[in-house]
């Protein structure tokens, strides 16, 4: 046999061994860095910026933002009866022990405009669902005539088992549902509902999948397609939303 096969086989089998071992067991961080690559790269290239509609698009005529502390200052008397969006999101919580800076001056703003408005939860893997749960609840303080509470999960670089991932997020939804008595919206990838979420939520829920590329390939009530739009009356960029439905639709996720 030629040695320098033996030799080349032997260097092969290394390099499969070696990349395995540091690749497999950060898969998860390996993904999660590709998609900050790839939404950054999209940013860049997509034509999908600013206040223009994609073409084919704009069958999708009802839109709103999802607006955290990161946003500043909000100047809502700039916002024009065309420009208005129809809905808008605000952080509230995180984990056990966030709240929000912005969050009660923003949605009792948007109230005041006239604005469908409503809370969401950034979920953390370090602490029970039920605990964030009831701390998101306690916070956000909602009122009738705002529109059902988020959950806001999403791929992290270090996270438990899938098994305790799904566990702890099917908490926080039914502290919530034993709450307020409907079924919160949950907000993340298509990648994400399919691994923790499919084979335990049988499509029960209203979905808000984020997709900066194209229409999302999961099903959908509402899709975030950019977080580079902007506008007048909010420095820097925005996240912007569209809803698949029409106003009635809208108006049946508005808590009583």
């Amino acid at each position: 046999m030629d040695f320098r096969k033996i030799v080349w086989a032997v260097v092969l089998l290394l390099v499969v061994g070696i990349g395995a071992y540091f690749i497999i067991p950060n898969w998860v961080r390996i993904q999660n860095k590709s998609n900050q690559i790839y939404r950054y790269l999209y940013s860049v290239l997509s034509y999908r910026i600013g206040e223009d509609h994609p073409d084919g698009w704009e069958n999708y005529g009802i839109w709103g933002l999802d607006i955290s502390h990161h946003q500043k200052e909000v100047d809502w008397s700039a916002f024009t009866k065309k420009s208005k969006p129809d809905f808008i999101f605000f952080k509230a919580t995180e984990g056990v022990t966030h709240e929000d800076t912005k969050y009660k001056e923003y949605i009792q703003k948007s109230r005041e405009s006239g604005i469908l408005s409503g809370a969401y939860h950034f979920f953390s893997y370090q602490t029970k669902g039920k605990d964030q749960a009831l701390h998101f609840l306690a916070y956000a303080n909602l009122q009738a005539g705002d529109l059902y509470p988020v959950l806001d999960v999403e791929f992290k670089t270090k996270m438990p088992a899938d098994e305790i991932v799904s566990r702890e997020i099917l908490a926080y939804l039914q502290t919530i549902e034993d709450s307020l008595k409907i079924k919160p919206i949950i907000y993340c990838e298509c990648a994400f509902y399919e691994r923790f979420l499919k084979n335990h939520l049988k499509g029960e829920y209203t979905m808000w999948i984020s997709d900066f590329w194209a229409e999302p390939k999961c099903d959908w009530r509402f899709w975030q397609y950019t977080h580079k739009y902007k506008m007048t009356g909010i420095s820097g960029n925005v996240d912007r939303n569209y809803f698949n439905g029409s106003r009635d639709d809208l108006q049946k996720l508005i808590l009583k």
